[in-house]
């Protein structure tokens, strides 16, 4: 999976994510891992189980390292689904602290595996079905980014999500935690 057609926005929104922290919690501004009890492996697999079962069935390529969009310390992985919905993991010291799906807006399939794979990402990362409708229920910042945060009472910690309209073609929808 090499270069993919959405590394330069992956690249981009990478800034624009870690800029964001800010945005999101002025007051609280150093990334998190989303889980420290499981490694980025572990959640891997879990995440896969998620996505292998029939309410989901979506296939995930095993995530490849990126060197393109790996910075500030940080590991990039970057997957795809068959569809061309790319997710990048980024991750530190064996823990995924970012989870960053691309797609086109525009693309059924691809929108579709987009909340196949968000939604799996949430509850992987311990979020009850009502954490996650609070989590998506953003509130504006421009015409282009949308904040959600919730409380997650498994992990004990404030999640946040960003959708940012990349261009008039991609749209990137962040989960991530924050200290």
């Amino acid at each position: 999976m090499k270069r993919q057609w959405l590394v330069p926005l992956v690249y981009a929104l990478t800034l624009f994510l870690f800029a964001g922290t800010a945005l999101a919690a002025p007051q609280k501004s150093a990334p998190i891992p989303l889980r420290n009890d499981i490694s980025y492996d572990a959640f891997l697999m879990e995440l896969n189980s998620w996505l292998s079962r029939e309410e989901f069935h979506i296939d995930l390529s095993a995530p490849e390292y990126t060197a393109e969009i790996s910075e500030d310390g940080f590991t990039a992985y970057l997957a795809s689904t068959p569809s061309t919905t790319q997710v990048a993991f980024y991750t530190r010291d064996g823990l995924l602290y970012r989870a960053v799906t691309l797609y086109r807006p525009d693309n059924k399939e691809m929108t579709a595996d987009a909340t196949k794979l968000i939604t799996a990402i949430c509850l992987t990362n311990g979020l009850t079905l009502d954490e996650m409708m609070k989590l998506f229920q953003r509130q504006k910042v421009d015409d282009k980014t949308q904040l959600g945060h919730v409380y997650c009472k498994k992990t004990r910690k404030d999640i946040y999500t960003m959708s940012h309209r990349m261009d008039e073609h991609v749209v990137a929808v962040g989960v991530y935690a924050l200290d």
